[in-house]
């Protein structure tokens, strides 16, 4: 190896370690603990007759969901403000609910911060692997919208940890009642193995950037991908979004060595390989399968018979290898449409300009932050003027996949959840935008200066984020504090009134023995004067619109999120992370 090669391959390999470090930093927030249960319980709980009831109430849940599904959902999904939890404990109004505190009560307002994270879906790939039954030949995963090849990945990651020691893996639900902190372990396995998957990223990147326009921008471009704050904080989470990502961008990368180096046809082998890889993590990533598509147009020859030939090889390899790692679509094709049909509610019925609106330019800034967006935004419009093959690839591939999901989601634009399906169209954005700082500003001088420009604010963004997953990581955070804050300081038996079910990602884990607990879901109702406390998060998620309890209610505590770095304040628009929580009390 030259030594112009070893210094390359050093640089990439130390800006992949610094993402994967920046990825894995604050792995453990938010988990099951025994920390975390010394606040909701007491000593009456902690023995196996309420652990029993716990585990009898979750499989009773379970029973009510679409075949056992960990999504979650009723088999019968016409009323809306129902959930599998709510029928098990036979409430039918859809008004204000006032529980009673029976321990069937109890076991369901506690159990989910015993197997819980602080992120609510995290839950459904480890509840999916439980259902299974190696034994009997079931892998089942009863769920559809994750797929086989993130679910039976993870689980073969799980099985060599649990050989090793690192985790224990029990299909008795009791053990990991007694040993909560067991439970969180596993949790931030599945995070870090995301965090092994950034380093494949910045790689990727780094090769398709190079090979495709520059040296220069492959280092800016793998740089700003590895600081981008949405692939920071979708890898804080065990979720099949940063993984599909990986193989994602790897057939990006097959599919544009065909237009820069030659059709060959195990390149589109490989690349339709790992697109089925990419599907077969989150489906809703297919659209990459559009990179070798786009390809073959380009590289068509005039008898069409050699290219027809390697774009039937990239399919044939798709769909086969979608099909041996997802067998269940065919073997269970009616709880797939069951299960399409309960996510209907998620994606736009007709247009709506204003929440595409909001979409393209409130939430997509704020995630991607201001500078990079702009610059994105410019990036998109050189290569369109540029027109090159690599730029026709990579728009294609970038502006179906965020033309797709700015329609579909619409009608709900959390940034959240924009984050997660957005994720390949900012990521192949950010690339074009170092493609265009690179190609506009040839000295070098003019280039380092708006490379660290357009690397600042990300750069103090996650400064903002790696000080929330610190303190979501201590007894300093704002839910630990406020549980600690409710137990000692409101009274025993008062009523206090919550925008969701208790459960990690919205409630803290106060003693909720210690009171009547109701959940409101229409703070105007008169029977609201029967709740004299209301605890919340005060980041704009809430169904509880301080503006509609202003004059009854008044803000009492507050405990506050991180909100700056050392240097800088930022917008992190990640609410379940490090939430602000609200406490008020009724007026006298």
């Amino acid at each position: 190896m030259s030594k112009k090669k070893y210094v390359e391959a050093v640089s990439v390999a130390l800006i992949a370690l610094a993402a994967a470090v920046i990825s894995g930093t604050g792995a453990g927030w938010g988990l099951p603990s025994a920390e975390r249960i010394s606040l909701l319980s007491c000593q009456e709980h902690a023995v196996d007759s309420f652990f029993d009831t716990m585990k009898r109430t979750r499989d009773n849940i379970y029973e009510h969901s679409e075949g056992g599904s960990p999504v979650g959902r009723l088999r019968d999904g016409s009323k809306p403000y129902m959930t599998p939890v709510l029928k098990s404990m036979g409430i039918t109004s859809g008004g204000n609910i006032f529980f009673d505190g029976g321990e069937r009560t109890l076991a369901n307002f506690m159990r989910p911060y015993y197997l819980r994270s602080t992120h609510t879906d995290e839950q459904m790939t480890l509840v999916s692997l439980s259902s299974m039954k190696p034994g009997k030949l079931d892998l089942n995963p009863r769920m559809f919208a994750y797929g086989g090849a993130y679910i039976y990945g993870m689980g073969a990651v799980f099985g060599a940890a649990h050989l090793t020691g690192a985790i224990k893996l029990q299909r008795d639900i009791r053990y990991y009642f007694k040993n909560p902190g067991q439970m969180g372990k596993i949790f931030e396995l599945g995070r870090r193995v995301n965090a092994a998957a950034v380093a494949v990223i910045i790689v990727l990147v780094y090769l398709i950037v190079k090979n495709s326009y520059s040296l220069r921008a492959a280092y800016l471009a793998a740089s700003a991908v590895a600081l981008y704050p949405g692939l920071v904080f979708q890898a804080h989470i065990m979720k099949p979004y940063v993984i599909s990502l990986m193989f994602f961008l790897a057939c990006v990368y097959f599919s544009l060595l065909m237009v820069t180096r030659a059709p060959k046809t195990k390149y589109f082998a490989l690349a339709g390989a790992f697109g089925a890889l990419s599907a077969s993590s989150i489906v809703i990533y297919s659209t990459v399968l559009v990179a070798p598509f786009i390809s073959y147009i380009l590289t068509r020859k005039k008898d069409g018979y050699a290219s027809e030939k390697n774009l039937a090889v990239a399919f044939l390899a798709a769909g086969l290898l979608f099909v041996v790692t997802n067998p269940y679509w065919i073997l269970k094709f009616t709880d797939l449409v069951s299960e399409m049909k309960g996510s209907r509610g998620v994606y736009a019925s007709g247009l709506s300009f204003s929440g595409i609106s909001k979409i393209l330019f409130e939430n997509t800034p704020n995630i991607m932050t201001p500078a990079v967006f702009v610059m994105s935004a410019l990036g998109i419009l050189y290569a369109g003027l540029k027109r090159e093959k690599a730029d026709l690839v990579m728009l294609g591939v970038s502006l179906t996949s965020g033309a797709a999901f700015v329609y579909l989601l619409q009608g709900s634009p959390d940034t959240m959840h924009l984050s997660r399906f957005f994720l390949p169209a900012h990521v192949l954005a950010i690339m074009l935008a170092a493609r265009f700082i690179d190609g506009i500003f040839a000295k070098k001088a003019l280039f380092l200066a708006l490379s660290a420009a357009f690397l600042v604010q990300p750069v103090n963004n996650d400064a903002v984020l790696m000080k929330k997953y610190a303190v979501e990581c201590s007894p300093h955070s704002t839910r630990t504090l406020s549980a600690e804050w409710i137990n000692v300081n409101i009274k025993q038996g008062a009523v206090i009134g919550l925008a969701a079910m208790p459960e990690p990602a919205f409630v803290p884990p106060f003693r909720f023995a210690d009171y009547r607990i109701a959940l409101i879901r229409n703070p105007l109702s008169e029977d609201m004067k029967k709740v004299e406390y209301i605890v919340t998060r005060g980041d704009g998620t809430s169904t509880i619109d301080p503006e509609v309890i202003k004059g009854e209610y008044g803000l009492i505590k507050r405990f506050e999120s991180v909100k700056r770095s050392w240097i800088f304040k930022a917008h992190i628009p990640f609410s379940q992370l490090n939430p602000d929580i609200d406490i008020y009390r009724r007026s006298q």
